[in-house]
């Protein structure tokens, strides 16, 4: 029976490649011919009525400056509508098997436990010194090192750590929505320099903003329809300038050398841009750990496996992964001015609402305010402790609802900003109430379990 399920899903995955295949064919001949309309800028939205923040000088902060569209609340509908049908496409309570693969969910490999030793606020601009880096400080961290594939299109490593604040933060999941729990999200990318283009460094993230997410999600799981939208001015455009961004980046983290780096030995960057106060900034994790890639094979032929492998082979070695929390704040100068091409907004506009735009660290450097130290075995004492792989709970519960990460459970002054953000927050919910229910064949949809808050 798996093995049928797996020849389906194989052959389903070499039709969409096959469509994607003619329909970009089809798009280009008919530009060839004049038979499709011009592409206009690739980046689809209006931004007519946007803000029109004056630039300000190369070195002044640029302030969040975020831009609604007048459809946000349909697309956000689409691309939830998209995410979901990937659910349903599985057997309901498929997700009971303990081999069940979840797309787009990504594969845990485990949890680990450590501390994030914030000692470097005097770094920041004293506007952006608020929430959790108001003052130095220690503070217990729970990590989620985990590996996203989907259909061989992304492969990318990502890390979310929970941090315990010792005082209430906004949560989405709990019933009273607070929780003394912070969480920050990253995923996988290369240092500035560390390639031949400067177009992608730094890169965290392959989506501009949901119009585009909605394009490509929209394809997945339902190409016949997506593929005569795509004969449509912008609907092509973004499809196929889309799959080469992706490409391209994909390529730069995949090389043979980076693809057998372990997870403790990559860099890590937010997914798009966070305020501090009202300027903008984005997060990094920057290893200290040397590559062994160089002298590590790839066994298995899949990389989610191998890296589940490796990380393994990391607990059993003992030693701690250590990495530099860095913020880059968002400087005029930094914000590349090829970007403000006709079509495009403001500075200000772009350095919020662009998930992909690389802030130039020549002139917006990444600074270090603190190191992240993760450690191969628990150290707790407490009758709190890790089980299976993605659950942390007390010894005497026996139903267990998981822990959960969201970007959005973090304080007013430290929320992540722009659409793409603001898309995530409502499809996240949404997909998961679809995958608890189908997926996990779940009756309710239980509350996730906040481990730095004790039950009565």
């Amino acid at each position: 029976m798996e093995d049928q399920k797996t020849k389906v899903s194989q052959k389903k995955s070499g039709s969409e490649q096959l469509i994607e295949r003619l329909v970009s064919t089809l798009i280009a001949v008919g530009r060839f011919l004049g038979l499709v309309w011009a592409p206009k800028s690739r980046h689809e939205r209006d931004y007519s009525d946007a803000a029109k923040v004056p630039d300000g000088a190369d070195d002044a902060f640029v302030p969040v400056t975020e831009f609604r569209d007048s459809d946000e609340g349909e697309l956000f509908n689409d691309v939830m509508t998209a995410f979901s049908q990937d659910c349903l496409a599985y057997a309901k309570g498929s997700g009971n098997d303990p081999d069940h693969e979840d797309k787009h969910w990504g594969y845990t490999k485990g949890l680990v436990e450590g501390t994030l030793d914030i000692t470097g606020v005097q770094s920041l601009p004293e506007e952006c010194q608020v929430g959790l880096f108001q003052s130095n400080g220690t503070y217990e961290v729970i990590a989620r090192p985990n590996f996203l594939r989907d259909k061989e299109l992304i492969k990318v490593s990502r890390l979310s750590l929970k941090i315990k604040t010792g005082f209430d933060v906004p949560n989405v999941y709990t019933l009273d929505h607070t929780a003394p729990e912070l969480d920050l999200l990253f995923s996988e990318g290369i240092r500035q320099g560390d390639t031949e283009s400067r177009d992608q460094d730094g890169q965290g993230f392959f989506f501009r903003d949901a119009r585009q997410l909605r394009y490509l999600a929209g394809f997945a799981s339902r190409p016949v329809k997506s593929a005569f939208s795509l004969l449509q001015k912008s609907n092509g455009d973004v499809f196929v300038c889309q799959r080469a961004i992706m490409s391209s980046a994909l390529d730069r983290l995949y090389t043979a050398q980076q693809s057998r780096k372990n997870w403790a030995e990559k860099d890590y960057y937010s997914a798009g841009p966070y305020r501090l106060g009202n300027v903008l900034i984005k997060y990094a994790l920057r290893t200290r750990q040397e590559s062994q890639a160089s002298t590590r094979s790839s066994g298995s032929g899949s990389p989610a496996k191998d890296q589940g492998a490796w990380f393994n082979e990391w607990k059993v070695a003992g030693e701690p992964a250590i990495f530099d929390l860095c913020i880059q704040v968002a400087r005029f100068g930094a914000i590349p001015t090829s970007a403000t091409g006709q079509g495009n907004p403001c500075k200000a506009v772009m350095a919020t609402e662009f998930t992909d735009l690389v802030w130039d660290e020549d002139i917006s450097e990444f600074q270090t305010v603190g190191t992240l130290t993760l450690q191969p075995a628990s150290n707790r004492s407490d009758p709190w402790y890790f089980a299976g792989r993605d659950r942390w709970y007390p010894r005497h519960v026996t139903q267990v609802p998981a822990l959960r990460f969201n970007a959005w459970n973090t304080l007013p002054d430290m929320e992540p900003v722009g659409q793409l953000f603001r898309a995530r927050k409502q499809v996240h919910a949404h997909h998961r109430e679809t995958r608890l229910r189908h997926t996990f064949n779940a009756q309710n949809d239980p509350q996730a379990f906040c481990p730095f808050r004790r039950p009565p």
